[in-house]
């Protein structure tokens, strides 16, 4: 078993991140709640391999601000196996699904 000795990055070590459900066209509140980390399973820390899948997903974003908009890719094609878009300045994902 891997030795989980890295802080996890998504939660910065508390096991914990907020989740905000927002009802689109609805006058209802945000929902918020305090759920379990997926990245390190509650738990605070990750090992090598999460850490180093963690960031490597997290370069697929894109963060340049898409001012040109987006162009769509069909399943199996592209960067990841789902449908999605992606940024026509860096070619990065902007939506997925």
């Amino acid at each position: 078993m891997a030795t989980k000795n890295h802080q996890c990055p998504q939660c910065k070590g508390d096991g914990k991140i907020t989740l905000t459900v927002k009802h689109l066209f609805s006058d209802e509140p945000d929902e918020i709640s305090k759920i379990d980390c997926p990245t390190c399973d509650g738990n605070g820390t990750v090992d090598d391999e999460t850490l180093q899948l963690f960031y490597y997903e997290k370069s697929l974003w894109c963060t340049c601000g898409n001012k040109n908009g987006s162009y769509y890719v069909p399943d199996g094609k592209g960067v990841i196996d789902k449908h999605h878009w992606l940024c026509n300045d860096c070619n990065k994902i902007t939506q997925i699904g």
